[in-house]
């Protein structure tokens, strides 16, 4: 699946599958690939990754940004009043789900991220403060804008 695709499909959905992480990263590797013919590394140095990331000074940043937006806005949304977009998010949207597997829900990743219970997590982005402190923890490598 292409970038494009893949970027198209998930902003419908909102929620990052594994699939959808596993094609920005490949992105990102793409994008910074590029930077190779600047330092020029043959394609027989062997050279990992990592070691191209580092020679460039570059930090795999693409994920960390798109974790950011995400738990930002989840705390937007927690802190409005009476708002559909709140109801779907907390999952309180009334009918039964199709067969199968369960999909992964975008709560589901709000609380891997933080590390915080569902019913915590939103507790806790109610107060503003509170929850800018839980996205820093949430993402150490990133570093906030002033």
């Amino acid at each position: 699946m292409s970038t494009m695709g893949c970027i198209a499909v998930n902003a419908g959905d909102r929620r990052l599958s594994d699939e959808a992480v596993r094609c920005l990263l490949q992105h990102e590797h793409h994008t910074h690939g590029r930077s190779n013919l600047v330092i020029y590394i043959s394609w027989t140095d062997h050279r990992t990754n990592e070691w191209v990331l580092s020679r460039l000074e570059v930090e795999k940043s693409l994920l960390a940004r798109i974790r950011k937006l995400k738990l930002s806005y989840y705390g937007h949304i927690v802190r409005k009043a009476n708002c559909l977009e709140k109801d779907i998010i907390q999952g309180c949207v009334p009918g039964s789900r199709g067969r199968g597997r369960p999909r992964r829900r975008w709560r589901e990743d709000i609380s891997d991220w933080t590390g915080l219970r569902i019913n915590d997590a939103a507790r806790s982005a109610e107060d503003r403060d509170n929850w800018r402190t839980v996205i820093r923890a949430a993402n150490p490598s990133t570093v906030e804008r002033q």
